[in-house]
């Protein structure tokens, strides 16, 4: 692992094997896909995804090592790249063309809203293997880890994970809970009781919550009982199951239109929002989000 990374991010002039920072160009200020020297033809870097995360991979092997003058060096690196990436392969529609770091004054390039391919003595909205905007557009983000994270909305991170159905190839059960619990805006516990009576956080129940895509299920504490709601949405929701089947599914995400940092849940069982009933007990009869009881979530 340490050839692999002397390999593209070695810092010394002094070392006898590989060069310094064999990829990378100081003067353009970003990384070539072949290299420095490419005696094939013009030099070109596609994706700037791909290029962060070579980097983010030094960083990380840097870190459990314990190497902190090349974490540090990594981190560098990290930075320059992904200024780069701001600079030449996103593109930014309503910025001046005149502007003094504005690489492509054309109108219709900047449209495109992201780069292709970036070369010695061209750009282009276009890829070696596919032209299409979906591609263009999900090489420059791809592979998705957390250092993509750098400038991301944090409660619209924590709430994206919502609307995934499917864990697809680029994505795993551990990768997801790791991201989702490491959101500042995402919690593990909420102190609401199935009848909200008391305004003693103290007294309030506590609940834990296990994650599967697009939803999840509800437990308290105290009896490791299910939460389970009535598909129907005229009863109110109960913690009485020892199993949990769709009817114990829900989804508990921001607000639409709240503050920061207030919930609202979905029930899976009838696609109902939890609203507060009769006496205050839950109960999963809202038609819309707007409807829904606005809940605050609190790690305990």
């Amino acid at each position: 692992m340490d050839w692999f990374l002397r390999d593209i991010v070695n810092p010394s002039k002094n070392d006898p094997y590989f060069t310094v920072t064999r990829c990378r160009d100081w003067f353009a200020g970003h990384l070539w896909a072949s290299g420095i020297a490419n005696g094939a033809g013009p030099r070109d870097q596609e994706s700037i995804g791909e290029a962060v995360n070579g980097y983010y991979g030094a960083l990380l092997w840097a870190d459990v090592t314990g190497n902190t003058d090349i974490k540090n060096y990594a981190r560098l690196l990290i930075a320059n790249e992904q200024h780069a990436a701001q600079i030449y392969w996103h593109l930014y529609p309503k910025d001046s063309s005149t502007d003094r770091e504005q690489p492509y004054p054309k109108q219709g390039l900047r449209n495109l809203v992201t780069m292709g391919n970036v070369m010695d003595w061209q750009s282009g909205a276009w890829l070696f293997w596919g032209s299409q905007k979906v591609q263009i557009a999900a090489i420059q983000i791809l592979p998705l880890t957390p250092i993509n994270e750098i400038h991301a909305n944090a409660a619209a991170a924590a709430q994206r994970p919502s609307s995934l159905t499917t864990w697809g190839t680029g994505n795993s059960f551990s990768n997801q809970l790791y991201f989702i619990s490491t959101r500042p805006a995402a919690s593990n516990f909420i102190t609401l009781n199935l009848v909200t009576s008391t305004t003693d956080r103290g007294q309030a129940a506590k609940f834990k919550f296990t994650f599967a895509p697009n939803a999840g299920t509800i437990q308290p504490v105290s009896s490791n009982k299910f939460v389970t709601a009535d598909q129907s949405g005229s009863f109110a929701i109960s913690a009485a199951r020892d199993v949990s089947s769709s009817w114990e599914v829900f989804v508990v995400r921001p607000k639409q239109g709240a503050a920061s940092g207030i919930y609202s849940i979905l029930a899976s069982s009838n696609e109902k929002y939890v609203t507060l009933g009769s006496g205050n007990a839950l109960i999963n009869n809202g038609e819309t989000e707007a409807n829904s009881a606005a809940f605050r979530l609190f790690a305990t």
